[in-house]
């Protein structure tokens, strides 16, 4: 077996709004289905995020819209590393040794990251792919009305004296009960098993000058030894120095992520709450076979040792070369790209040469 990525699909229940939107969020509800948000004429109102479809047209012609609650995929992605990463501070380029723990750790490579600096930047694009998780199931929302005293006609420029009596204000507040949703993803293992040392791709995962400490870390977080090569995916002919995992350390990143996926809980002050109650994945060999659609080929994951993965079943994108080979590859290219670079000069002098003589014979002839 040869996997190329790991699908993944799973059942989130739960009790209230666990994500809100924003006041623009509202204002697009308030025009597909103006009958039921006609009441939200202000910013006094708190909405959920929802998934918006149109499903066809009624006898005049109106469009018909299906709107469900949903989880966003970010605040999914959040809720699955909050206990590593609860937050992240771009501040952290200014401090080396934290900023190499961080790319060094499970959560880093397995949640990307990008530090921009001045001429560059450390770059890792996250190998997971989590969709939005939309409700399949539960009690339909509602919203609910509430009031809060405050004084009349306040004046924030601190103008007028304030009238001492005090005045209500309203306010909406979608609500749900029992409610169930559906999200899916992949482990794209192609970018997981990789690591760039390069910026050949505009894709550097950690500055060389910090390589030796974050080899040291990541020796101890995903196990084994990590060494820095030569290497080239696929039929692209160039190579790219970098770190190339082995099927087992990427066997232990895998089992690292179900872990936490599988003790995602989501708890909203306010009375939200929502976890995973189901989870089934399946393996990507074939493209054009194993398919989401497809029924086959599904098993359901209660604990990591259900995963049935291990590290012979990751399949090789990256095949490895020395650095002899690596230097004589790009120095032929930047060979070739000066030959025609000076090919190009040559050209351009000998047509100003033939546009001179040509003004000069022009000039005789008058």
């Amino acid at each position: 077996m040869s996997v190329r990525s790991i699908m993944f699909k799973f059942v989130v229940k739960g009790k209230g709004i666990v994500n809100y939107g924003s006041s623009e969020d509202g204002f697009i509800l308030k025009n597909v289905i103006p009958d039921w948000w006609r009441f939200l004429k202000h910013n006094n109102y708190k909405v959920a995020k929802h998934f918006i479809r149109k499903i066809g047209e009624d006898e005049k012609g109106k469009s018909i819209y299906d709107v469900k609650l949903k989880i966003s995929s970010a605040c999914i992605r959040n809720a699955i590393f909050s206990g590593d990463q609860p937050f992240h501070n771009p501040d952290l380029i200014h401090a080396p040794k934290a900023l190499i723990k961080l790319i060094a750790s499970v959560v880093g490579i397995l949640r990307g990251y990008m530090f921009e600096i001045k001429g560059g930047g450390i770059k890792r694009k996250s190998p997971i792919i989590v969709t939005d998780a939309i409700q399949i199931g539960g009690e339909m929302p509602t919203m609910d009305i509430g009031t809060q005293t405050c004084p009349k006609d306040p004046d924030p420029k601190g103008e007028k004296d304030l009238d001492e009596s005090s005045g209500l204000s309203m306010h909406y507040k979608e609500s749900v009960g029992d409610v169930e949703y559906i999200s899916s993803g992949a482990i794209d293992l192609c970018e997981l098993q990789f690591i760039s040392l390069s910026q050949k791709y505009d894709r550097l995962a950690v500055d060389p000058d910090y390589f030796d400490n974050y080899k040291t870390i990541l020796e101890k977080v995903i196990g084994g030894e990590i060494k820095k090569g030569f290497y080239v995916r696929g039929i692209n002919g160039l190579p790219e120095e970098g770190i190339l995992l082995n099927g087992e350390q990427c066997t232990n990143l895998v089992e690292e992520f179900f872990k936490k996926l599988l003790g995602f809980r989501i708890v909203r002050g306010g009375g939200g709450m929502a976890e995973i109650s189901e989870l089934k994945i399946k393996f990507l060999e074939d493209p054009v076979e194993d398919k989401f659609s497809s029924e086959e080929g599904w098993h359901t994951v209660s604990t990591v040792n259900d995963l049935k993965f291990s590290g012979d079943m990751v399949h090789q994108f990256y095949t490895e070369l020395s650095q002899e080979e690596s230097d004589a590859l790009y120095a032929e290219m930047e060979k070739r790209k000066k030959e025609i670079s000076e090919a190009k000069k040559a050209e351009r002098a000998k047509k100003a040469e033939e546009k001179k003589a040509k003004k000069e014979a022009e000039a005789q002839k008058e």
